[in-house]
């Protein structure tokens, strides 16, 4: 064995979370900073048709759309949620004003998909001026606001989703995804605990009920990712976070195993990559590490991987002159420092 190598800290770099965000369409998730060292996530939208996306909807029994029953008669929702007009309902009474209503849900939820947050921001704040009561409005607005950080706009319109919509799935998984970023863990795993009494099969509440494992370190957390791979084997973020676990225990060779198995589903997975780039260098084996490297960062962006860089796991090898080679080749600028 090499000689001795740094133990991995409270989480490695890449942790990619695979939470479905309780208001878009189905298979388009939300990927979030967890607001503590070293368990960080890139905040975007993945795309519908992505490996991701297309596994977790596939592995849940459970519509998008909305998962609480549905009320019928006056004022019971319609396409996308949106609140038919009762007849004394003075603000939407008009067809023209529905239809305009209507109208602007479905661009903020195109928007949404796309990532276009200015399209959706305005678009579905305009649906909820006039059907207040629109729970999946609510909480499309309320991942945007999420994603951007701004907790408390997030809250207010999670809560006013819940009222809305007291037992919806989704609902309480957003609710779970902003207690996860305001590190109120027990909370977090409350919200999701209760998607999944309600909604066995709920693939969403099933990998962000592990990512809340994960994040409390919890000693359960390798087997609730063991058990939700089975039930879903074709989620490659559940793989790298499973690997997170099994690397900080020092188990490299099986962290290597499962990152093996999610690259094998999404080749392009850059956390999948850059742990396996660790876990070569947590084992001492450098050359293997720079290999992987170079498998990572020449496909990113100069801000990723600057924020790659800077990961602490990585920073004791950043002075290797192999390493050193590596950062020169893909920034050989003179005057420009390789390390971050």
């Amino acid at each position: 064995m090499p000689g001795p190598t740094p133990t991995p800290r409270a989480a490695l770099w890449r942790v990619a979370a695979a939470g479905a965000v309780a208001a878009v369409l189905a298979g388009v998730f939300a990927f979030l900073v967890v607001r503590r060292p070293k368990i960080v996530v890139p905040a975007m939208l993945a795309a519908p048709d992505s490996e991701e996306a297309i596994a977790l909807a596939a592995a849940s029994n459970v519509l998008a759309e909305g998962t609480a029953p549905l009320p019928e008669g006056p004022g019971a929702p319609a396409e996308g949620g949106i609140l038919l007009p009762a007849a004394e309902d003075p603000i939407l009474a008009g067809e023209a004003e529905f239809a305009e209503t209507l109208s602007a849900f479905r661009e903020g939820q195109a928007a949404m998909r796309r990532g276009d947050f200015a399209t959706a921001e305005p678009a579905l704040l305009k649906v909820l001026a006039r059907a207040p009561g629109n729970a999946t409005a609510a909480r499309t607005l309320g991942t945007l606001y999420l994603q951007r950080g701004q907790f408390a706009h997030a809250a207010a319109l999670f809560e006013q989703s819940f009222r809305s919509e007291p037992y919806n799935a989704e609902t309480l998984v957003a609710l779970s995804m902003l207690s996860l970023q305001v590190r109120d863990f027990d909370r977090a795993l409350e919200m999701v605990e209760l998607a999944l009494r309600l909604y066995p099969g709920y693939g969403a509440a099933a990998v962000q009920r592990c990512l809340v494992l994960l994040a409390m370190e919890d000693p359960g957390a390798e087997a609730a990712f063991r058990e939700t791979i089975e039930a879903m084997p074709r989620v490659p973020s559940l793989r790298n976070n499973l690997a997170v676990i099994l690397i900080r225990a020092g188990r490299t060779e099986e962290a290597r195993e499962e990152l093996a198995q999610a690259l094998a589903l999404a080749p392009n997975d850059e956390s999948a990559a850059f742990n396996c780039a660790l876990s070569w260098f947590l084992d001492g084996n450098i050359a293997e590490g720079v290999a992987w490297l170079g498998k990572v960062l020449p496909r990113v962006s100069q801000a990723r991987r600057q924020e790659l860089l800077r990961d602490p796991d990585l920073a004791p090898y950043l002075g290797d002159p192999a390493v050193q080679a590596l950062l020169r080749s893909l920034d050989p600028a003179p005057g420009k420092p390789a390390e971050p």
